[in-house]
């Protein structure tokens, strides 16, 4: 297992500048294990991102950053503050609190900070720059998920497959498959809470949807039965297994996905 993992640590990312690697189901039980990546880290590749999800705060695996799993609003804003400790970047605290409200996903907002980091270290930073990242980061967030989302939504094969051929999604597949991977999540939890008599804004405080949002969740719901969520989520998965654990090829991947969320 360990050397199977120093491979896939070791190998370069690619089409992109950095090759993002999560590791989980890392027990305190597994000391021969932590002792072999601590070795690792002192001297890892520089084209890798490490992420480790641990069991508990007893584990020492040293790391440039570390934080729990808090998807609250407070939680996001501490994470984000950490990042931007660790790089020595100050941001505007309506920055930091208009980005914890756009995005709850750590790769994606690991890869916002990236950007201003390299704008940063090349003394191009400024604030209006700052705030056209933000709208980008909104944008291309929304619109692309949107149409993904919509062209599944109408079993729409075809277009999903042009849709990521012109889009970053396989550069970026471990982010974009978390994006739907929390559509589904979202129907099945918004279905549950109907189907248990709850309102319309008890639900959205509980799924954390804006109202905007809800009006949209809620008629892409209604047109799936709960079985039909429950199978796109297992499909979800499955491919996130084979894009960590083989070397199978992402377009013969995220073709049969895009085949089982458009029933074809």
């Amino acid at each position: 297992m360990y050397q199977s993992l120093i491979s896939t640590f070791n190998t370069y990312p690619y089409s992109s500048e950095f090759r993002y690697v999560i590791v989980s189901g890392i027990k305190e039980k597994d000391s021969e294990i932590i002792k072999q990546i601590q070795d690792y880290l002192l001297n890892p590749m520089k084209t890798t991102k490490h992420i480790f999800i641990v069991e508990n705060k007893k584990i020492n695996i040293k790391c440039q950053f570390e934080g729990s799993d808090d998807d609250s609003e407070k939680g996001t804003i501490n994470f984000i503050k950490n990042q931007l400790k660790s790089r020595n970047i100050d941001l505007r605290e309506k920055n930091i609190r208009e980005l914890a409200v756009k995005s709850k996903n750590k790769l994606s907002i690991i890869s916002f900070i990236e950007k201003i980091q390299t704008l940063n270290n090349a003394n191009s930073l400024n604030q209006n720059l700052v705030e056209d990242l933000l709208k980008d980061q909104k944008s291309d967030s929304y619109k692309e998920a949107y149409d993904l989302m919509n062209y599944i939504n109408n079993k729409n094969l075809k277009a999903c497959l042009l849709e990521i051929q012109k889009t970053n999604f396989k550069e970026n597949i471990f982010l974009e498959i978390s994006r739907i991977t929390w559509r589904f999540r979202t129907y099945l939890k918004i279905k549950s809470l109907k189907d248990a008599s709850f309102s319309n804004e008890e639900i959205m405080k509980m799924t954390k949807v804006s109202k905007y949002q809800y009006k949209y969740f809620d008629q892409e719901t209604s047109r799936k039965k709960t079985n039909e969520i429950l199978q796109a989520l297992q499909a979800l998965r499955e491919v996130d297994v084979l894009i960590k654990t083989t070397n199978l090829s992402y377009d013969n991947i995220l073709l049969n996905l895009f085949k089982k969320l458009c029933k074809n």
